[in-house]
């Protein structure tokens, strides 16, 4: 007890009735759960068999001693905690909006308490600071009221995740800046087919002309207006931007881009993105993908196309 290698323990070991009094005077039906605290003193990466011995000392002539089940425990180096990514929703938040902040702590050492040192940094000085107890492995949250920003704030969180005396790397969320107004809606994005029909860009297949497109945004904020759209149109497959655009033409309430006519020659994903822009600077980007077919091979004989007899050691 309190000393040894690879393990050992801070309670009695061996154990009795004296250590745990539910050992004493068991019958059949009885049960009695018996912990011990375990310091692991061993090499890192060493592994042991890990099982409990259960003895009656009164009629070890009767009853047979019994093992635990096995298991295998592995001794790791004390790795500090850590956190892959911190993640702050809305990525475009307003005067109005709270601020919600996700982070998952993640330690090898599953048994030890966490906690997580939370800053909130406002234009690149400490605004804010928590310590929050967490879970491994389970997505912890704060959120940062919007009574706290004002417009043209740059803000930040990062954490420091803790387990007792080890401090795990410092991560940061990327920077959020406080807009004005909460950024446009994009409603509905569309193409043009042969200069004439504005439909889903998704009936826009191999060998259809792409004469135009265009976009319906709603600006969210008082006094907002949509000013002017974004349009790239890109094949995924094979990493290729076929047009990209800017526009403030406006018709029957949509942002137009007349892009040069562009023929569909390739199969693959196409995605068209486009961001729409309101008065404040506001932006918001949505996208719309489809699928071009993928040809197929096809192959025949052309000579000789039917069966035929040949000729033995002969050309045919």
């Amino acid at each position: 007890m309190n000393s040894g290698t690879p393990f050992y323990t801070t309670t009695q070991n061996p154990a009795n009735s004296s250590t745990f009094s539910c050992l004493a005077n068991m019958g059949s039906g009885s049960s009695c759960n018996v912990t011990w605290s375990v310091n692991a003193t061993g090499l890192a990466g060493s592994t042991w068999e890990f099982f409990v011995t259960f003895a009656s000392l009164n009629y070890s002539a009767n009853v047979s001693a019994i093992n635990s089940t096995k298991i295998n425990i592995t001794i790791l180096n004390n790795l500090a905690p850590s956190v892959p990514n911190i993640t702050i929703i809305p990525s475009n938040p307003n005067y109005l909006t709270d601020m919600n902040c996700s982070f998952t702590v993640t330690d090898a050492n599953y048994f030890d308490p966490l906690t997580a040192n939370v800053r909130w940094y406002k234009n690149g000085a400490l605004a804010y600071s928590e310590n929050v107890s967490v879970s491994n492995g389970v997505q912890a949250q704060r959120i940062l009221n919007h009574t706290n920003v004002t417009i043209g704030d740059i803000w930040y969180l990062c954490r420091d995740p803790v387990r007792w005396h080890r401090i795990g790397a410092q991560t940061n969320s990327s920077n959020v800046t406080i807009l004005s107004s909460p950024p446009p809606t994009i409603n509905l994005i569309q193409c043009q087919e042969n200069g004439v029909t504005w439909e889903s860009c998704s009936n826009i297949l191999y060998g259809d002309n792409l004469t135009a497109v265009r976009v319906n945004c709603t600006a969210n904020g008082p006094g907002g207006y949509v000013t002017s759209a974004n349009f790239t149109l890109s094949n995924i497959e094979d990493s290729k931007t076929l047009f990209t655009g800017n526009t403030t033409n406006t018709s029957l309430g949509y942002l137009v881009y007349d892009n040069n006519d562009s023929i569909i020659s390739d199969s693959g994903t196409f995605n068209l993105a486009v961001t729409c822009f309101d008065n404040n600077n506001t932006f918001n980007t949505g996208y719309t993908a489809w699928s071009v077919p993928w040809g197929v091979l096809t192959a025949q004989l052309i000579s000789p196309n039917t069966s035929i007899n040949v000729t033995q050691n002969r050309f045919f």
